[in-house]
């Protein structure tokens, strides 16, 4: 079987584009890790968020863990922050045993708040962060409640 030069021009030229089409979209990620200290002690049993009023950037959020956090964009949860301007805010979280106790019961958890209720939205939060290319690490200490 003999292939037409024009048909292998035409193949190879769909295949390059296919290959074009699949590159990376969106701003370049920053990795960021941090501490988040509520009150001077370690935050524990927490998600923090930063939310950005720009449409084009996606918020990022990680579970804080003694005090320690990794931040993941997106929902398809890449690693990183995108570049820029956000609010910090945070969710309380329910440990195994809260949530036992919530179950045994037979009602609903209103989570304790460990932290001012103002940083629970980004409309309230005061605290703005900005990420900048090449940063690894940020230091967020909030007041207690």
């Amino acid at each position: 079987m003999r292939l037409h030069p024009m048909a292998l021009a035409a193949a190879a030229a769909l295949v390059l584009a296919a290959f074009v089409g699949c590159g990376s979209s969106g701003p370049t990620m920053v990795p960021i890790k941090g501490t988040l200290t509520i009150g001077g002690k370690p935050a524990e049993n927490v998600t923090i968020s930063f939310v950005s009023s720009d449409p084009k950037l996606p918020s990022a959020s990680g579970k804080v863990s003694g005090g320690s956090f990794q931040m993941f964009s997106g929902a398809q949860g890449i690693p990183g922050v995108a570049p820029g301007k956000y609010k910090v805010v945070l969710a309380e979280q329910a440990s195994a045993e809260q949530d036992a106790a919530a179950y045994k019961a037979g009602g609903r958890r209103k989570p304790k708040m460990s932290f001012p209720a103002k940083y629970a939205s980004a409309g309230t939060s005061d605290y703005e962060i900005e990420v900048k290319p090449g940063q690894a690490e940020v230091k967020i200490e909030l007041p207690g409640p």
